[in-house]
């Protein structure tokens, strides 16, 4: 975990650098605008094994929410930005012989992640005359309910449910596993346009978990068919938890209120 809280600091030196740079702070020559976004978004799971690899895998619904905006500097081209709603994470893992590079049904792993997603962060629009909007943001996430379809239970291992066949089977994680995790973000703008007192706007947008979604509890057992290393009893499952790397398109509409 100390690479990830260096990576931390590191971003919110950057972040806080080129805040003071961009950001004259003037509030009271500031303007407001509230509004909502949908997006639809994929990952990658960042957790790998020497036997195990991620691919992309879609969201089954998409992302929802509302976000409002306060600009911070009398040429109105910088903003504060918060928002609130719902995010829907999936990741893909499945095993592979690392000769042959095809994959095998040792282990597969599909998730869809429910969270309530909280954001804040920083936007600039018209962003050194390339993008229409580009945005560095955190992201909040408190997962709601996990579901996974796996040829292991790979979270609870106190029975055999290991399929022979490779059969995926479908297991719902208890919310005491869950655990709140992290995202460092950015947004770039494709496309603005203005409607009445707002604007709607095409985005491209990409999220990096620093920590992963599940907490991992003491084994009674560990599945025969996974490559447990080290002293660490966990060693093995750790590195097959969920740890998503996500891309999105998504569109907002903004309306301006002061």
């Amino acid at each position: 975990m100390n690479r990830y809280h260096a990576q931390y600091r590191l971003f919110l030196v950057c972040f806080a650098l080129v805040s003071t740079f961009f950001c004259q702070p003037i509030f009271s020559q500031g303007t407001m605008s509230l509004g909502g976004y949908v997006m639809g978004r994929g990952g990658w799971n960042t957790s790998f094994t020497a036997l195990s690899r991620g691919e992309f895998a879609f969201a089954t619904l998409p992302d929802l929410g509302i976000e409002g905006t306060y600009t911070i500097n009398s040429k109105k081209d910088a903003a504060v930005m918060v928002s609130v709603g719902v995010g829907n994470v999936a990741v893909r893992s499945l095993s592979f012989d690392p000769f042959s590079g095809r994959s095998t049904n040792e282990f597969m792993i599909n998730v869809q992640a429910l969270c309530l997603s909280g954001k804040v962060g920083l936007r600039f629009y018209r962003f050194l005359n390339i993008f229409p909007e580009f945005a560095l943001f955190f992201r909040g996430n408190i997962p709601l309910n996990m579901r996974y379809d796996a040829t292991v239970d790979v979270f609870n291992t106190t029975t055999d449910v290991a399929a022979s066949d490779g059969t995926l089977r479908q297991y719902t994680l208890p919310q005491d596993r869950l655990q709140t995790f992290m995202e460092l973000g950015t947004e770039i703008g494709i496309i603005t346009i203005p409607i009445g007192d707002g604007r709607l706007s095409v985005y491209l947008q990409g999220g990096l978990a620093m920590t992963q979604l599940v907490k991992m509890l003491p084994l009674t057992r560990i599945p025969d068919n996974f490559n447990i290393v080290g002293k660490d009893p966990l060693a093995g499952l750790r590195t097959l938890n969920v740890q998503p790397v996500s891309v999105g398109l998504g569109v907002r509409y903004a309306l301006d209120i002061l």
